[in-house]
């Protein structure tokens, strides 16, 4: 058994921690002319390009979130973590090659009621 800085009970918490294989996090670069730049990646405020930086499984990258909206931002990383989950991911592409043509709202709620049932009865 290898003795190390993480082996022991007393840092079992501090293991789990170091566990963590994929995350999505939102961060901006300021452009060389924004009065915000001193202020951080973590400001939102600004009309800057904001980026994703992805961790999975080892392998981290930084990718363009094509927006200069901190929400927009948000929503393209929950759209990443969702493609990790492979159930959510398959119901997505299958709602989205049932639903074709103009009348995708009325037929939305029918298909998520097929699909998710116990969803739709508690949204009221």
């Amino acid at each position: 058994m290898r003795n190390g800085p993480l082996t022991g009970a007393e840092n079992n918490s501090l293991a789990l921690s170091f566990q963590h294989k994929q995350s999505v996090d939102v961060f901006v670069r300021h452009v060389k002319d924004c009065p915000h730049q001193f202020r951080g990646r973590d400001f939102r405020k600004c009309s800057c390009p904001k980026y994703l930086y992805i961790y999975k499984d080892g392998a981290a990258s930084r990718v363009s979130a094509k927006t200069g909206a901190w929400a927009q931002a948000q929503k393209k990383a929950q759209e990443v973590r969702d493609s990790w989950i492979p159930e959510l991911a398959e119901l997505k592409r299958s709602i989205s090659s049932e639903l074709r043509g103009p009348q995708q709202s009325s037929e939305f709620c029918i298909l998520i009621a097929e699909k998710l049932p116990k969803a739709c009865r508690e949204i009221p």
